[in-house]
């Protein structure tokens, strides 16, 4: 099977790929997933006239020629305050004390803020400037009517979005249920993070990195450990995490090695395969397969190859079973600090770190050091991935390019 491109591979996925069940889930546990459906709101906002400023509730042509030499007097009849609303009905010359938030009384037409009367008065207000007809009222619908659509289907929720919901009633949410998922490393050079490796060994680091590049996307990913690079035995573990997880993420094993057996595995097992090289580094080595169950997405066994793939690539896989209106893309754009020649026609994803600049609209990329896809600690000092993509072979320094944030509020 032929290695394709990064943007192809995207497309494979978003069409293999089709959103999940819907599931209704308490407001508080909802962040992060996305809108199964439109919602709409039981009420107006606001839901009736009210008051916008602490205050006198008045009819504005009242307070016609008021000032501070010469004040218009008008007599107070009561008190409104927020959850409870004043009864009586205003008449010419008279006012009612007025609390942010109250139900504008019947009668008034506008509120005088406290600052420009003489102060609080059970009896009389002192008006020291006139007043326009509805200046100070948030008037009812005014920000939406009863029935409209609040937030659209397709929407992540975030923290801007909880309190609409609230106050609209919806202590349920439908949202996209997110898969099941799991994680397997492959590889005979692999041992606990907490075992003492001997110097032919390397601690396993590729299934931490994967869980916690899915709870970015409020996916929980379950560890499965590690196996040796043989065939029977990872026959049996991809046979059992096919039955029990929709979303099955192996790492390690899928280059050309004559002990890279998952491909040949994964086909055995039932699993059809849509693609197993990109034209990508790092992450060239990556295979997405589908069974009647779920999904399998198998990672190269470098730790900075599985961070990029899943950030770069199988994101849009993740995007489109989630729900979300389309893939995630890159987010902005950086001046490099640095120049950089490229000797193979595969695009290139460059970890890189932020800086400030004269020019604020753009920051300045400066390289981490990067030296191939085993080094994680240059990875670890990024702030961005420069996307260096197309049939381009050399970028100087200076040159604008896209960047895609690692930051988590930066990664959909």
């Amino acid at each position: 099977m032929a290695s394709i491109t990064v943007d192809e591979a995207r497309r494979i996925l978003w069409e293999q790929i089709t959103p999940g069940p819907v599931t209704h889930l308490p407001l508080h546990e909802a962040m992060g997933k996305v809108l199964a459906e439109d919602l709409r709101t039981d009420r107006s906002f606001p839901p009736f006239d009210r008051m916008a400023m602490d205050g006198y509730a008045v009819r504005s042509a009242d307070t016609e020629g008021a000032s501070a030499e010469n004040p218009v007097r008008l007599e107070v009849i009561g008190e409104a305050r927020a959850g409870r609303r004043f009864d009586g009905k205003l008449a010419r010359g008279q006012a009612v004390r007025a609390m942010t938030g109250a139900p504008l009384p019947a009668g008034a037409d506008a509120v005088v803020p406290v600052e420009d009367t003489a102060g609080w008065d059970e009896h009389e207000a002192r008006i020291h400037r006139p007043v326009r007809e509805g200046e100070n009222i948030a008037h009812r619908g005014e920000d939406l009517n009863e029935g409209a659509t609040i937030l659209g289907r397709g929407t992540r929720l975030g923290t801007r979005h909880i309190p609409v919901l609230a106050a609209a009633g919806w202590s349920m949410v439908p949202v996209v249920a997110p898969p099941s998922a799991a994680v397997l490393s492959t590889g005979d050079e692999l041992v606990d993070i907490a075992d003492t490796p001997t110097p032919a060994q390397i601690r396993e680091s590729n299934g931490p990195c994967v869980v916690a590049s899915l709870a970015e996307w409020g996916i929980e990913c379950e560890e499965l450990g590690h196996v040796q690079d043989d065939r029977d035995t990872l026959r049996r573990a991809v046979d059992d995490a096919l039955s029990h997880y929709e979303l099955l993420v192996l790492s390690g094993g899928v280059s050309m090695g004559e002990r890279d057996v998952v491909k040949e595995v994964l086909e055995d097992a039932g699993v059809r395969l849509h693609f197993t090289s990109l034209k990508v580094r790092p992450g060239h080595p990556a295979v997405f397969g589908t069974h009647p169950g779920g999904m399998v997405f198998a990672l190269p066994g470098n730790p900075v190859s599985v961070f990029v793939s899943l950030r770069v690539v199988y994101s849009a896989g993740l995007a489109r079973r989630l729900g979300h209106p389309s893939a995630p893309g890159p987010r902005g754009w950086g001046i490099l600090d640095f120049d950089f020649n490229r000797n193979t026609d595969r695009d290139m994803y460059l970890p890189v770190s932020l800086h400030a600049t004269q020019e604020p609209s753009l920051p300045l990329l400066r390289s981490t050091g990067y030296h191939g896809s085993g080094d994680f600690t240059a990875l670890a000092a990024a702030d961005a991935l420069a996307c260096l993509e197309g049939e381009r072979r050399q970028w100087p320094r200076g040159t604008a390019v896209p960047i895609l944030r690692l930051d988590p509020m930066h990664s959909v």
